[in-house]
């Protein structure tokens, strides 16, 4: 994979992780909260802020779930052609 197409990846990372933080804030969620609803420790849901490439669907489907917020907008994709 050529360095700008991981730059491109670790800014969407990025803003993912942005917008959870965010969404917690709204919407008064801990962390223990969020881990919770994840089935994971609060320790990985750290790990997984540092490193979200590392996330599993199944986690992500849970925080946006808790957050009121759609997986697709979490993710930053948009249906613009």
């Amino acid at each position: 994979m050529s360095r700008l197409k991981r730059a491109y990846y670790s800014r969407l990372n990025e803003t993912m992780v942005r917008k959870v933080r965010a969404a917690m804030v709204e919407y008064g969620v801990s962390v223990e909260d969020l881990a919770s609803a994840a089935h994971i420790c609060p320790a990985t849901l750290y790990n997984r802020f540092h490193r979200p490439e590392q996330i599993q669907l199944k986690e992500l489907r849970a925080i946006a779930d808790k957050l009121h917020m759609p997986l697709p907008k979490l993710l930053g994709v948009t249906n613009d052609v």
